[in-house]
């Protein structure tokens, strides 16, 4: 029913348009094309199809999510060390005080600290290789699609590999 509904704006509001009236077409062809809308939209809204694409209808291409989650982690990198800094600078300013408390927990304690490092060093290692991919990307490298997928492949291997080099220090 929603739907509908918003199939039902989209031609009132371009048939009810100055603008598509009279810039976009010759007053000729006004009538040809408020009927061919009508159609269209009468065909979308019989089918039951949605208003526009959503990320439910596509598969998204790996490239796609590797592109996204290069924007994700270097906003998390940047949270962080922004966030840090005025966290440490507001707080009390005893960063072994912290960390003992947190070690006191026990193998909670333990287990939080691994995941922070872990987090942290799987973000950092990510976000520096995808970003590396992207600059060769920028130098018009690796654009054909079987390089695109071995460079995809190689920036998660790399990435684990990194974290897990940065998860011994």
């Amino acid at each position: 029913m929603a739907g509908s509904m918003r199939l039902n704006t989209v031609p009132r509001l371009l048939q009810s348009s100055k603008c598509f009236q009279s810039c976009m077409l010759p007053a000729s062809s006004q009538a040809k094309a408020a009927v061919q809308m009508e159609k269209y939209w009468k065909k979308n809204r019989d089918r039951n199809r949605p208003l526009s694409p959503h990320l439910t209808v596509y598969r998204m291409p790996v490239t796609a999510v590797m592109s996204i989650s290069n924007r994700i982690t270097g906003s998390v990198l940047t949270a962080f060390i922004v966030g840090g800094p005025i966290i440490y600078m507001l707080g009390s300013n005893d960063y072994a005080g912290c960390l003992q408390a947190v070690q006191n927990w026990g193998s909670l304690g333990t287990g939080l600290i691994n995941l922070v490092k872990f987090s942290l060093a799987f973000t950092f290692s990510y976000h520096t290789i995808a970003s590396i991919r992207h600059l060769a990307w920028d130098m018009v490298y690796g654009f054909q699609l079987p390089q695109i997928a071995k460079t995809g492949w190689a920036v998660l291997f790399f990435t684990l590999l990194m974290t897990a080099a940065l998860m011994c220090m």
